[in-house]
């Protein structure tokens, strides 16, 4: 922080006065802003995602890294970006390279890392590194600016960990994501080696479904997204004709419609498990979504993050079998987080664990869950 002072003598006794520098702008709403003058570097580094997972392989493992750049320089400059990784891991491209013609400016570059071994649990830190005008750049921040309070910076390192992870999932997996809010699975998914196709209004509307091996419902889809509610009776023709619909946790709109084969509840205020660390117990070990492709044990619970998941059915029908249960210190037993029903030839699964808070954590264990989960449909 910048500080000017300023130091004054009046009738022989001295007054210091010292404020931070400021800056002015002006705001076509609310007039002439004054904020503190911050220094930044000149260049900003940030990867994504910052915490994830690498699969264990014996034929070598890859994944994906994103490096976003931006400049605060009030001229044209270049930049290099590259990638410090673990012995024995490449990138591709080795380098790239980056021409900014403003302040403010950001460009990006993509990165596909290769390891030739890869141990399960354990950590590899991967980092990013931009080079302009003969300085390296190894962090970024992240501006937080709310009307009415100062500014503020949060840095990080321009790192990502990955841990490594043994789990499978079938080659050739065709998947459609139907967007929730706050959603980022499908980054999840993509790491996984799953491209999802996020699903139109359009789609759900005309499209054909059945080429999809598995349908993943984001978060809140039924509280943001009109369309599956207009269109859900196609997802339920998708399931009885053979396909695996996943539907992530939901809220109160779900209960608007039977977006379920058969009749469940959320009700007014469904159930939650807060602590993240509250034992799990899997009730049908041999179904096979904790067998195929890979077998999901009490372990793949462990390092969870916040939360093990909220908006838990509180009545369903026979039809559907609870899976799980878990619950807090006083609260009785918890079955309507993962609850599953066969509806014709298909699949249809309910999951309200925060696998959304897990995945972006790199936590291992929500991983194998996911791959579980979206492999039920593979032909």
């Amino acid at each position: 922080e910048i500080e000017g002072t300023v130091s004054y003598r009046i009738s022989g006794v001295r007054f210091t006065v010292a404020a931070p520098a400021q800056t002015v702008s002006n705001d076509s709403a609310a007039g002439e802003q004054r904020h503190v003058l911050a220094v930044a570097p000149a260049i900003s580094v940030q990867v994504t995602p910052r915490m994830n997972v690498i699969p264990v392989s014996r034929r070598g493992s890859s994944t994906s890294v994103h490096v976003q750049v931006m400049s605060n320089f009030k001229h044209d400059a270049e930049a290099t970006i590259r990638l410090e990784l673990p012995q024995g891991w490449s990138a591709a491209p080795e380098e790239v390279a980056v021409h900014f013609s403003h302040e403010g400016e950001i460009q990006s570059a993509e990165f596909r890392l290769t390891a030739p071994r890869v141990a399960a649990g354990r950590k590899y830190v991967v980092q990013a590194v931009a080079e302009s005008a003969g300085k390296k750049y190894r962090e970024g921040y992240q501006l937080i600016a709310r009307r009415g309070l100062e500014t503020r910076f949060l840095y990080r390192p321009a790192s990502a960990t990955l841990t490594g992870v043994n789990l499978r999932v079938p080659a050739g997996l065709k998947l459609g994501y139907i967007m929730g809010a706050g959603d980022s699975v499908p980054d999840a998914l993509e790491q996984l080696g799953v491209k999802p196709q996020m699903l139109s209004a359009a789609d759900l509307a005309n499209g054909n479904l059945s080429q999809f091996d598995t349908i993943v419902v984001g978060i809140r889809a039924s509280a943001v997204r009109a369309d599956y509610k207009t269109y859900n009776s196609r997802l339920m023709d998708y399931v009885k004709n053979g396909g695996n619909l996943v539907v992530q946790q939901q809220t109160s709109e779900f209960d608007a419609i039977p977006y379920g084969p058969f009749p469940f509840q959320l009700g007014r205020r469904p159930e939650e498990v807060v602590e993240e660390d509250a034992r799990v117990t899997i009730l049908d070990s041999m179904n096979p979504l904790f067998t195929t492709p890979n077998a999901i044990v009490a372990t793949d619970f462990d390092g969870w993050v916040q939360e093990r998941g909220s908006s838990f059915l509180t009545a369903w029908d026979l039809q559907y079998k609870p899976l799980l249960e878990s619950h807090d210190r006083d609260q009785e037993p918890q079955r309507g987080g993962l609850v599953q029903a066969k509806f014709g030839k298909g699949t249809f699964t309910y999951v309200a664990y925060a696998l959304y808070r897990q995945l972006p954590a790199g936590v291992p264990g929500a991983y194998r869950l996911l791959a579980n989960l979206i492999s039920l449909g593979k032909k």
